[in-house]
């Protein structure tokens, strides 16, 4: 189980950077987000935890990973 969200190698700032994250059943474990990352609606999302569900999540920085701005892109598809 992956329960920590890390990011590295991102780019200097001044330079985007996006990344999508497929998250199979992520529900089952509770994930700890840095506090880098800042959601669209202020609070992390619920993930699914029914065997097979999907979560998309995608984050993008402009400032080398300082902030990472996150929105759900779907939940439990």
């Amino acid at each position: 189980s992956i329960t920590t969200v890390a990011f590295t190698n991102v780019p200097l700032a001044g330079n985007a950077m996006k990344i999508t994250l497929v998250m199979t059943s992520g529900g089952i474990f509770p994930v700890t987000w840095p506090a880098s990352v800042k959601f669209n609606n202020g609070t992390a999302p619920t993930l699914s935890n029914a065997i097979g569900k999907i979560d998309t999540i995608e984050m993008f920085t402009v400032d080398g990973g300082v902030t990472w701005l996150a929105s759900t892109y779907s939940l439990n598809a």
